[in-house]
């Protein structure tokens, strides 16, 4: 099945934030990992906790840019009608009158460029000005969306098994009597590869995706939504994303299948299976 314009849209935010955001993310997910290997030998529930809560990372343009893709999704699938479209959304028709959809990647890198507002030539420098009265108008959503994001960032982060399985290996190391240093280098190599750390911030930024999101849609009104996979040979083949696929629920409910639940794509209660590098995304209307 041909994927749909929306489907490649959202495709393409998620894999270009994820390069584009990957240094900062990245030192973020390292950070936190360093502290805790630093303490492995003392973590205790509170202490990841603080460890957690004290990293340091500014998601202001991200959430921006997630407020931005919502707002396009909605007007490329067609869940606002032109004649009815919510004021807040016009400066997006705005930006999608100047640039062309048909290379998602491209555009997506383009809204990047914007927002960093470097190197603008004068189309671009139009385009900043639209996303900035953009950005005014909708100050609030942002704020929520900015909280929320970051709380879920922690509470994801919380939950992660790293810790847990640090200290495993810490104490394996100890059985086979290797020294704290030693067992900490063997640590940094594991849990801060690279591409572990890839991963993993794959599936947390399309997580704040579908945090942010879902904000603003709240915020234009919208009541419910809808589970959308990407309808390629790369969808998962489980019992809970062949039986969420296109079902509607209300907006702040959450999608029940095979024995699992979860409130959007990345969800930090499904299972690694269902929830690492998912590629699904939800349309709200």
């Amino acid at each position: 099945m041909a994927r749909s314009k929306v489907d490649q849209i959202n495709d393409a935010f998620i894999k270009v934030l994820t390069k584009e955001n990957s240094k900062q993310y990245g030192e973020y997910i390292k950070s936190i990992n360093r502290e805790l290997i630093k303490n492995v030998d003392t973590l205790t529930p509170d202490k990841v906790k603080s460890i957690i809560e004290g990293a340091k990372i500014n998601i202001d343009d991200i959430a921006l840019l997630f407020v931005i893709q919502n707002a396009i999704l909605m007007i490329v699938g067609r869940k606002v009608a032109r004649k009815k479209l919510d004021k807040s959304l016009l400066p997006i028709l705005a930006i999608l009158g100047i640039y062309s959809l048909k290379r998602p990647d491209r555009f997506v890198k383009k809204l990047v460029k914007i927002t960093k507002g470097k190197g603008l030539n004068d189309n671009e420098k139009k385009a900043q000005a639209i996303i900035r009265g953009f950005k005014q108008d909708n100050e609030k959503v942002l704020k929520d969306a900015r909280k929320v994001a970051r709380k879920q960032l922690d509470i994801s982060r919380l939950k992660s098994k790293t810790s847990r399985r640090m200290v495993r290996d810490l104490n394996e190391g100890i059985k086979e009597k290797k020294s704290i240093k030693q067992i900490k280098a063997e640590l940094v190599r594991k849990y801060n590869k690279l591409s572990n750390v890839e991963r993993t911030l794959d599936t947390e930024l399309h997580a704040q995706s579908e945090f942010v999101r879902k904000e603003h849609s709240k915020a234009i009104g919208m009541t419910h939504k809808i589970w959308k996979t990407q309808q390629d040979a790369r969808v998962r083949d489980t019992k809970f994303h062949t039986e969420v696929a296109n079902k509607r629920v209300p907006i702040d409910s959450d999608f029940r299948a095979g024995g699992l639940r979860a409130e959007h794509p990345g969800d930090t209660q499904l299972p690694p299976s269902d929830r690492i590098r998912c590629r699904c995304y939800l349309i709200y209307e």
